[in-house]
C-alpha cells in the first residue's frame, strides 16, 4: 500500500486529511531521500509547517509504513555489503558495518514472548501445627 493510500483512509475530518494526503504525495516523490530526513527538513523542503510533519509521521499506520521500507532498504544494503565483502579488498570497518548491519535486520525477527512468574505462597497454619 502507498503512503498516499494510507494517508487517504485516515479516519480524520476532510480537511485535515487532504493536507496529509498532500504531505504523503510529497515524501513519495523521493521516498528514499525522505526516509531519512527529519520533520524540520521535511518542513523545509514542502512549506508544510513541522509539527504538522510530526503529527504526521508519528500516525501508527505511516510510521509503520516507514519502519518497514526502512527495514527494506537495510536488507538490501546488507546484500550488498556481503556481495563487497567478497569481491574487493576489505578491511574490519567493513566486516563491522556488515555485522552492525546483519544484527539491525536479524532485530525483530524472533520474539521471545515467555514469562516467568514466580509465586511465593506462604505455608498454611494448620491446627496440627498450634
Amino acid at each position: 500500500m502507498t503512503l498516499v493510500k494510507i494517508a487517504d483512509t485516515l479516519n480524520l475530518a476532510i480537511n485535515e486529511r487532504a493536507i496529509f494526503v498532500e504531505m504523503a504525495k510529497f515524501y513519495e516523490t523521493d521516498i528514499v531521500e525522505h526516509l531519512t530526513k527529519t520533520h524540520f527538513e521535511l518542513a523545509e523542503l514542502s512549506g508544510h509547517p513541522y509539527d504538522k510533519w510530526a503529527e504526521f509521521l508519528a500516525i501508527p499506520a505511516v510510521a509503520g509504513w516507514i519502519s518497514n521500507n526502512v527495514k527494506m532498504l537495510s536488507q538490501v544494503a546488507e546484500r550488498r555489503k556481503l556481495q563487497k565483502l567478497g569481491e574487493e579488498d576489505t578491511n574490519t570497518a567493513d566486516a563491522n558495518s556488515f555485522k552492525a548491519l546483519k544484527d539491525f535486520n536479524d532485530k525483530g525477527k524472533t520474539l521471545d514472548n515467555s514469562n516467568i512468574v514466580m509465586v511465593h505462597l506462604p505455608e498454611i497454619e494448620t491446627e496440627e501445627k498450634k
